[in-house]
């Protein structure tokens, strides 16, 4: 029948092609913000990781362990049986927070050879979540061995685009709350790449007198040795163990001690005893201006000298062109993880879901804000 079709009837259409070609897989169903969507322990709501930073590993599981391959929740699954008999749908993440490792380093049965594992539970109820996969006994505080020396300014940029890969993941969206002691009258927030601010809590809903201490200008690598900032990396000064992400913050409110805007610098930084991200201490070193140490457990996990083929331009701003990574590189085959968490897909609860309706209660006990 020829003529115009209705608007109406062009909707629903358009609606019935989407609908259908997404069943059948050639419209992906994870949008930017479903990548975000926060992943809880199913037992006590404490955040464990995030959908985005789901990544496919490869099992090459004998047959006993590894039973088949397939979608939960429209997210790529691999279904094991370990020798007790107890059967676990297990989804790969790169990284994990308020979790535990429990017990030695192990590679007999390992659901993901040649990766040693330790158990995981919740920190929070130590329910059982899942595994720490990694080539390496790391012990308790770190995710993997350290960087290897470079050889030359090509290695040096491709270890640090793999490592600017995973804090794209563990960073966005991070807000971090500090306050010293209970009883200090102020509090201080900082929001990657975005804000640092100092305030009064009068409610829980209410903050008065808030204090920007600075615009986000820029983010960088830097070594940190003894006092000395060190800006340009190369292959000879190179030590890993210094290495921090340090993030500058200026043009903040007056301060009426020397009439010019409030300053910040944020230092993320490995610290090989926490398992969580949290600020570990702000200082003022100076007239309004602020010194801030944040534990990041990514910047422990670093890459491999040659793992990327990637170039970034040292010295460069770096969060800011960090930010608009595309998402789908989250999905990629990492195959030059050294460790990552695999995690029970029924011990854990997916953001948005019926089912985490409860969690929304207890989210002001926690130390990210989202």
């Amino acid at each position: 029948m020829k003529g115009r079709v209705p608007a109406a009837h062009s909707a629903v259409f358009a609606l019935f092609v989407l609908s259908f070609f997404t069943h059948m897989g050639k419209v992906s169903p994870h949008s930017s913000s479903q990548n975000r969507k926060k992943i809880y322990c199913r037992v006590c709501g404490a955040e464990i990781t995030e959908d985005g930073l789901h990544v496919h590993v490869e099992s090459k599981a004998s047959s006993n362990l590894l039973l088949k391959k397939h979608q939960r929740d429209g997210r790529e699954v691999h279904q094991f049986r370990n020798p007790q008999g107890q059967i676990f749908d297990v989804a790969t993440f790169t990284s994990a927070k308020n979790v535990a490792k429990q017990g030695q380093h192990s590679v007999a049965n390992s659901f993901y050879p040649p990766y040693g594992w330790r158990m995981v539970t919740c920190s929070r109820c130590s329910a059982h979540l899942g595994w720490h996969m990694s080539l390496h006994d790391t012990g308790a505080g770190t995710d993997s061995a350290p960087l290897h020396q470079c050889k030359n300014r090509q290695d040096l940029k491709s270890s640090l685009r793999v490592l600017e890969k995973r804090l794209v993941r563990a960073l966005r969206k991070t807000c971090l709350v500090w306050k010293k002691t209970p009883g200090d009258y102020w509090s201080f927030q900082w929001c990657h790449g975005k804000k640092l601010v100092q305030f009064h809590q009068v409610q829980q809903s209410e903050q008065n007198p808030v204090y920007s201490l600075g615009k986000f200008q820029v983010a960088r690598f830097e070594l940190e040795i003894g006092n000395t900032r060190v800006k340009k990396l190369n292959a000879k000064n190179f030590d890993p163990s210094k290495l921090i992400l340090v993030e500058e913050f200026s043009d903040g409110q007056i301060c009426h001690e020397t009439n010019t805007g409030r300053q910040g610098r944020v230092r993320l930084r490995c610290c090989p005893d926490e398992e969580d991200m949290r600020i570990m201490s702000i200082e003022e070193v100076g007239k309004c201006v602020y010194v801030v140490d944040v534990c990041v457990p990514e910047m422990c996990s670093h890459g491999v000298c040659g793992a990327s083929s990637e170039q970034p331009d040292l010295g460069e701003t770096h969060s800011a062109a960090v930010e608009q990574v595309e998402e789908s590189k989250s999905r990629e085959k990492p195959s030059h993880l050294e460790s990552f968490y695999a995690l029970r897909w029924d011990a854990l609860l997916l953001d948005d879901t019926q089912e985490t309706s409860w969690i929304v209660s207890l989210r002001p006990t926690m130390s990210l804000v989202a």
